[in-house]
């Protein structure tokens, strides 16, 4: 192949340290020792300018794969060719993993494979790319190579197809989930999204059917534990994807699932209820060890008096039976509907959730006026809200 021409380079505005660990610095002086260029692409440089965590690099390089294999004979690695007839090898350095791709261009796609050819044109490359914040490059000089102009998308945190969304998913079906997982990740930046890729998602949405059950909870998982997960899950709605996807799974089901979710994932502190005086309301003191126990009340272990103190945000409640408007039978002391009582009198906001068997679900139960009702249930099978 030809030398290369880099155009619109732009110094990169972020750290890009990680260029000079030792192993890059093989790859990159093995690769280009015969005058090829190599590119870092894709999610290293997203990461690197938004200050994320990222483990495995990949690089885009204008020789073929065989080309790329013999050179890197001259060094110890593992090579993995499951890849090599898409342009893709898989090379393993002191148990880290680089991907490395020809440039190529694709001349038929098949939804996820797809019969390649190999080119020396960095914007042919490029083009075949997913998303524009994923066609940005950063050559070995730590230097940005923008060849479709889209640096800005990054700079904002823009989630757009390269060129027709429909081709793009029809290319890579994938792609239709990736989009949302995006969106979850970055939530502030994508409050609106363009009308033409929610239209052209709507119409290619039956396409996610064609996806392996393990892709396609990869994915959805990774929405269901991002910052922006009710955003996408919104989206997803009304694109009609969360429907294709699960049929039963509601809108407001998944929602009230993220809701919780969170409050499990935030670097939330463990209290535990405490008897401190009969017929009063619980406290709840800090949680440190077992070692920290002593026996209160009815023989209960408890946390040490010397322990803090704390109204809790999240309060998990037992229950013997629970009916379909959120009133729960408990084991008849009263306690946890007192503490509501008093959490409510001094105004502090919280979330309570019986957990119990769907057999202990009753159509109704009786209730008098010091009874509260909760927020959630969750059961082996169902999430309930009650909110």
């Amino acid at each position: 192949m030809k030398s290369l021409q880099q155009n619109n380079l732009i110094k990169a505005p972020f750290d890009i340290s990680w260029l000079l660990e030792k192993d890059i610095l093989r790859i990159s002086k093995i690769l280009t020792s015969r005058g090829a260029n190599l590119y870092a692409v894709g999610g290293s440089v997203r990461a690197s300018y938004w200050k994320e965590e990222f483990d495995n690099i990949d690089f885009a390089i204008n020789i073929t794969p065989h080309e790329v294999k013999e050179l890197l004979k001259n060094i110890r690695c593992n090579i993995i060719q499951t890849g090599i007839e898409y342009g893709t090898l898989s090379v393993i350095i002191n148990k880290k993993l680089f991907e490395i791709t020809s440039f190529r261009k694709d001349i038929e796609t098949f939804g996820r494979k797809a019969i390649v050819k190999y080119t020396n044109c960095i914007k042919q490359d490029a083009k075949r790319r997913d998303f524009t914040f994923n066609a940005i490059y950063l050559n070995m000089k730590g230097e940005i190579v923008d060849p479709l102009g889209n640096f800005s998308d990054l700079a904002k945190g823009k989630v757009k197809f390269v060129g027709d969304p429909k081709k793009r998913i029809l290319e890579d079906h994938l792609r239709i989930l990736r989009f949302f997982r995006f969106l979850s990740k970055y939530p502030l930046q994508n409050k609106r999204v363009n009308f033409r890729t929610l239209k052209t998602i709507n119409e290619t949405k039956d396409l996610v059917k064609k996806l392996s059950k393990e892709r396609i909870w990869r994915e959805f998982k990774m929405i269901l534990s991002s910052d922006g997960a009710s955003l996408a899950l919104r989206f997803m709605n009304k694109t009609g994807v969360l429907k294709v996807l699960f049929p039963s799974f509601t809108l407001k089901r998944a929602i009230n699932l993220i809701a919780l979710e969170e409050i499990f994932i935030k670097n939330k502190i463990l209290c535990l209820p405490v008897i401190e005086k009969k017929n009063s309301h619980l406290i709840f003191k800090q949680f440190k060890s077992e070692e920290n126990f002593v026996k209160g009340h009815m023989n209960i272990s408890e946390p040490q008096n010397k322990n803090r103190i704390l109204n809790p945000e999240l309060i998990f409640v037992p229950c013997l039976a629970f009916d379909k408007k959120g009133n729960r039978l408990g084991y008849g002391g009263g306690y946890y509907d007192r503490t509501f009582a008093y959490l409510n009198k001094i105004n502090h906001r919280f979330i309570s959730v019986a957990y119990a068997y769907e057999e202990q679900k009753l159509d109704y139960i009786p209730i008098d006026k010091f009874d509260f009702k909760v927020d959630y249930v969750i059961t082996e099978k169902n999430l309930y809200s009650f909110q």
